[in-house]
């Protein structure tokens, strides 16, 4: 997916994500409302006026029953703690879920790449696991014992490596996780730098970095003593 900053950006809880299988319409149009209420939380005039500019600034319609969306904007925005974990997604990305009929599968996709944008943040890359990945596709914070339905059923490696594939293939995914618990991702770097950063971060790799600075210390100390 391109990452070019002509688009607008939707972030809202991941906990929204929660009710994809049952409504995936319903949970992108949450998400847009969402957006708007923190946005005209931010203007100083008249709620009317701030949910006007909220919409110019997410170059949204303004023609619809603003107070509406304000009510539930902020509806929404309460029943969600402030500290939950958020994902960002691009206007054109929301907009296709919401208006274009789905198969599940193609939900399950969105869902993964949402949990992994969740998981990163604003990092640039990041560690993470299968149980994590499953857990923030149910819309949850931390990992969980037992997967909604139809969730569970891609609770496997032979699905699990298939979603990663099509991540990787048309979502712009970098992965890497060779012998190691666990694997890291990034949707902004390169694949050859994200495989350097996850082998530096090995403890052999740590190691080794010690021992060679240690004999590279001895190396001077003697030849500082005996010349």
């Amino acid at each position: 997916m391109d990452e070019s900053p002509e688009y607008t950006y939707f972030t809202f809880p991941v906990t929204f994500l929660k009710r994809a299988f049952i409504n995936i319409n319903q949970v992108c149009s949450d998400a847009i409302i969402y957006c708007l209420f923190v946005q005209a939380h931010k203007q100083n005039d008249t709620p009317f006026k701030n949910m006007q500019s909220a919409c110019r600034k997410l170059n949204l319609r303004s023609d619809v029953e603003l107070m509406e969306w304000f009510d539930a904007g902020q509806k929404l925005f309460n029943e969600v703690p402030l500290n939950t974990p958020k994902v960002s997604l691009k206007d054109d990305l929301i907009f296709e879920f919401m208006d274009k009929p789905k198969t599940e599968y193609e939900i399950v996709v969105f869902l993964a790449f949402a949990a992994f944008k969740s998981i990163l943040g604003r990092n640039d890359y990041a560690k993470t696991n299968n149980d994590l990945l499953l857990a923030r596709m149910a819309g949850c914070e931390k990992p969980i014992t037992n997967l909604p339905y139809p969730l569970s059923n891609y609770n496997n490696r032979y699905q699990l490596d298939k979603i990663k594939g099509e991540l990787r293939n048309n979502w712009k995914l970098k992965i890497y996780g060779k012998n190691m618990h666990g694997f890291y991702i990034s949707f902004k770097m390169n694949l050859q730098n994200l495989i350097k950063v996850a082998e530096t971060k090995r403890k052999k790799y740590k190691d080794f970095q010690n021992k060679y600075e240690q004999y590279e210390a001895e190396k001077l100390v003697l030849k500082e003593l005996y010349g």
